[in-house]
Formats: structure tokens, sequence, C-alpha cells
């Protein structure tokens, strides 16, 4: 039997942005321009760790667009 993997499946832009060294705000722009898949769930923007990973082993001038991405501006609460 496969142990467990414990690593969130879901992070939010602030955790993506720590894990990227990125600030939120350039989270932000990655998802408005479709170079980072993200989803809405509530009020909050989420990113699939598998997008965070995939962001991390890429060079951001790089980054092609994926998909679904969240349309137009992410507002900060």
């Amino acid at each position: 039997m496969k142990k467990p993997n414990n690593e969130p499946l879901l992070v939010s832009r602030d955790e993506a942005g720590r894990l990227l060294s990125l600030s939120p705000r350039s989270i932000d722009y990655l998802i408005s321009e479709g170079r980072v898949a993200a989803r809405r769930l509530g009020g909050r923007v989420l990113l699939e760790m598998k997008e965070v990973v995939r962001v991390a082993s890429a060079d951001l001038d790089r980054i092609r667009p994926a998909s679904p991405t969240i349309k137009g501006k992410v507002n900060h609460a």
C-alpha cells in the first residue's frame, strides 16, 4: 500500500509566492496573463501544487499559458 502524501493539493497565492520567492502581486500577474492556472473557491484564489512545481521548474519568461485560468484581474481582499 502506498503511503499518503501530506503535500497539499491547493495553495493560496501567498503560499505559492513564498514557495516561488515571488510576491502575491507577481502571482496575480502570472494568473491574469494566463501563464499560471488558478481557481476560485469561495472568495479565495488557489493554485494547484502541480502548477507551482511547473512554474518552479520553468524560466518565468518561457512559461506557457496554462488552462484553466481565471480571466481578468484578481482583486486583493
